[in-house]
């Protein structure tokens, strides 16, 4: 790729988009069409090579403290795949309604004029599963419903209500006003949902919290119907583990991404993938929305993250130049700049429009595993492997040389951090599990 064709604001080289089939907006639904498959053409994956098998297997290793493995189903005591539900069950379709639109877009203008106010420190909570179940590898949380999950290595996924929390174990020495708690989540009483055939990698609640995504090493991504405790679609098109999946901001839409090199946009009433963005070298690890819905960016192993257009599927952007694999980002709620991280230990803020560094949020001593913005794009939140969470000001013009520093360091003693997510009640949900090689030491 030429050095120009990045400097400029144009269009770069685009990738193929393997198929013809338009955007569901596009589509006008006939009851009568055929169940046949539809004409999609399946790319053609380029081989990988030891070394990048050696290498994804490696970060894989170091983020979950075990190998990287395809189980075939059957073995490891992963359960059979349920049978579907009896009861037909809706599931989300492009119909959305105008007035979330106009509520979502007067969203996007309430955060963009509060990302110049000083911030306020939230009130953090660490939840954390116990040794009592098997290795945890992703959560998330449905602030509908007061509701946490979390992916297992059993292939299974299990639900916890959000419990009154009495106890006061994280400390601040920098910022001693601020409130913060530690629970450990019981025995859930909820029944777990099963049907995966490998461990869990990802979820992803749609914005109203009634319905559930998850992605496994199984290759496949299940919608589940939150209320019912049941699987409603099984989507199949990656030919290796699904690494991540996230719904789209208006819950029509939703983005996987896997160890084929590839990221795919779906939507929830076709079981095929409407969009294929191919052109990273190596696994893809993370993808994410833009606030606006009509990009996409995802992070890979190659130490890229690349910008896409969904409309067209061009790669539109690509942020290149540093070290280590992107294993998380997020967009700033006023969608001008985009946070990517990794296993350097560093967060770059990257301008969407030059396509260059703005800023460098140091201080981690590690990879950082999750991290999340504020709603009002004041605050940025990270946690890593060193076992510390990090809150540092966006709003700040002034940096140094050495990066910006974080204003709070909270300890995570004996724990990985998941997941991070602010509430609109200004409060930060952080999702952990029991660092099990820690725990056995004591």
């Amino acid at each position: 790729m030429h050095k120009q064709d990045i400097k400029t604001s144009s269009i770069l080289h685009p990738y193929p988009v393997y198929g013809s089939t338009p955007m569901v907006t596009e589509v006008k639904q006939d009851s009568k069409k055929s169940s046949a498959s539809p004409s999609f053409i399946k790319p053609r994956l380029p081989q990988l090579t030891p070394d990048d098998i050696a290498r994804n297997k490696s970060r894989r290793a170091s983020a979950t403290g075990g190998s990287f493995t395809l189980t075939s189903g059957a073995e490891d005591g992963i359960r059979p795949c349920p049978l579907p539900p009896t009861q037909s069950v809706a599931i989300p379709t492009n119909a959305t309604p105008p007035a979330e639109l106009a509520e979502y877009k007067e969203r996007l203008s309430v955060a963009a004029a509060a990302s110049q106010l000083v911030p306020t420190l939230p009130s953090v909570s660490l939840h954390t599963v116990t040794s009592d179940h098997p290795h945890a590898h992703c959560a998330t949380f449905n602030s509908i419903n007061s509701l946490f999950c979390f992916g297992f290595s059993d292939s299974s996924l299990r639900l916890w209500p959000e419990l009154p929390l009495a106890t006061d174990h994280m400390t601040s020495h920098d910022q001693p006003e601020m409130t913060t708690a530690h629970q450990n989540l019981p025995n859930s009483t909820i029944p777990p949902l099963l049907g995966h055939r490998g461990p869990v990698y990802g979820t992803s609640f749609n914005s109203k919290g009634s319905f559930l995504l998850s992605s496994s090493e199984d290759c496949t991504v299940r919608l589940w119907d939150v209320d019912k405790r049941s699987c409603v679609v099984c989507y199949h098109g990656h030919q290796y583990p699904v690494w991540n999946v996230t719904f789209s901001p208006v819950d029509v839409y939703f983005i996987s991404c896997s160890h084929d090199m590839t990221a795919r946009l779906w939507t929830c009433d076709l079981a095929y993938p409407l969009r294929i963005f191919a052109g990273h070298t190596a696994g893809v690890n993370v993808a994410e929305f833009h606030p606006n819905g009509k990009y996409v960016a995802t992070g890979s192993s190659e130490h890229t993250c690349r910008l896409w257009d969904i409309h067209s599927g061009h790669c539109v952007r690509l942020f290149t130049g540093k070290k280590g694999s992107v294993c998380s980002l997020v967009f700033l709620p006023n969608g001008k700049q985009i946070l990517t991280s990794g296993e350097e230990g560093v967060v770059y803020m990257w301008d969407l429009g030059s396509g260059t560094v703005v800023r460098e949020f140091k201080g981690h001593r590690g990879p950082v595993s999750a991290m999340c913005c504020s709603s009002d794009g004041s605050l940025l939140a990270t946690g890593g492997s060193d076992r510390t969470l990090r809150l540092y000001n966006l709003t700040s013009n002034t940096s140094s040389e050495e990066g910006d520093l974080p204003l709070v360091v909270l300890p995570v003693p004996d724990c990985s951090v998941l997941s991070l997510q602010f509430t609109h009640r200004n409060s930060l949900k952080t999702l952990a599990s029991l660092d099990m090689n820690k725990h056995k030491t004591h």
